[in-house]
């Protein structure tokens, strides 16, 4: 019997972790927050009304390689539809686009991100938007999106 107890008893004690640092390795982690946009028109959705797509959006400035740009429809919640940018080569800092919808509508709009001062040592210090800004048109920060005015 003795002979059970005792390799049990080792395994068990070998087994236990004595680090001080999390095992963060089972850990999955929220990615870098992309920036969605809202486009109003006279008070409605540009995009949901089919005012504007993805063929007719265009951005241009910083930091453009790896921009992924996409337009989201029938998603829930409070808008119908979003415009959606995002790049893994994003770090902390200020970026300005030029934002053109068709042929009428073009602003450049300024885009801060900043790192999350979460203490959380599995999935702290987390690219999040801080702000997006215009001096040529009307941006409303929403929880979770930015509404751009046209009108």
């Amino acid at each position: 019997m003795k002979k059970f107890i005792i390799p049990f008893l080792l395994l068990f004690l070998l087994a236990c972790d004595t680090s001080d640092e999390p095992d963060c390795s089972l850990v999955l982690c929220a990615g870098n927050q992309p920036v969605y946009l809202e486009i109003l028109l006279d008070d409605e959705n540009a995009i949901a009304n089919g005012t504007y797509s993805m063929e007719n959006i265009k951005i241009e400035g910083d930091s453009l390689e790896g921009l992924q740009v996409r337009v989201l429809t029938d998603i829930c919640c409070e808008t119908p539809a979003l415009i959606q940018l995002f790049s893994f080569d994003w770090e902390s800092g200020e970026y300005v686009y030029t934002l053109s919808l068709g042929q009428y509508h073009s602003f450049d709009i300024e885009v801060v991100l900043e790192r999350s001062s979460s203490n959380d040592p599995c999935c702290g210090n987390q690219l999040m938007v801080s702000n997006v800004t215009s001096t040529e048109v009307i941006i409303q920060d929403n929880d979770g999106y930015f509404t751009i005015s046209l009108n």
